[in-house]
């Protein structure tokens, strides 16, 4: 592959797919997760909340992703180039094609891990060093609180992973819970999916 077209390499994975990326730029995602999953309600979701949003709200006030395109696997054009990028085996698929959200600077990350896995200094160090976790997103649970006595007595840690970090309303408000460029305000300035913004 050349350095022109480099190979996709995977920055995320759950139930609705995987995503990929190759030049930090735009993503991927695949609709090739469980059942019952649509990127094409995805897609259409994602157009009907902008439309609402810039209705009301000023269009500066959160940045929003742009959605590239909606990819069915019967585009031969495209998936003829792009297919190779993928890993062996990988098949053509439903995929959207869409605007990256830059992940969490290392600096900030770090104090997260400081804070999460502040009681398995073990964890804490393979999170820092591991290069899958560069790709740190949070995901702010809006209007969703936790439990006090589970949140003041829960045990430590013992998975933990920086990508598709879900933050409960009562974690942001927590004085130096986060770094002040990972604050719950920082959310509008920062470019956040509507898919990881989750209202309770």
């Amino acid at each position: 592959m050349s350095d022109a077209f480099p190979r996709y390499r995977c920055i995320g994975k759950g139930f609705c797919g995987t995503v990929w990326t190759a030049n930090n730029r735009d993503a991927i995602k695949r609709e090739d997760g469980g059942p019952g999953r649509s990127l094409t309600n995805d897609y259409a979701m994602h157009f009907r909340i902008i439309q609402g949003f810039y209705q009301y709200l000023h269009p500066k006030s959160l940045m929003i992703p742009q959605y590239r395109a909606l990819i069915e696997p019967t585009i031969e054009a495209w998936w003829s180039l792009q297919l190779p990028r993928f890993p062996e085996k990988f098949e053509a698929c439903r995929a959207l094609v869409s605007e990256r959200i830059p992940p969490i600077p290392r600096s900030a990350s770090d104090q997260i891990v400081d804070r999460y896995c502040a009681r398995n200094d073990k964890l804490a160090s393979f999170v820092k060093k591991n290069k899958e976790d560069d790709d740190c997103l949070v995901r702010p649970l809006l209007g969703r609180r936790r439990n006090p006595s589970s949140a003041n007595s829960s045990p430590p840690t013992r998975f933990f992973s920086l990508r598709n970090l879900q933050l409960h309303v009562d974690q942001m408000e927590t004085s130096n819970s986060l770094p002040s460029d990972c604050s719950a305000a920082s959310f509008v300035r920062r470019r956040v999916s509507l898919t990881k913004l989750t209202i309770a």
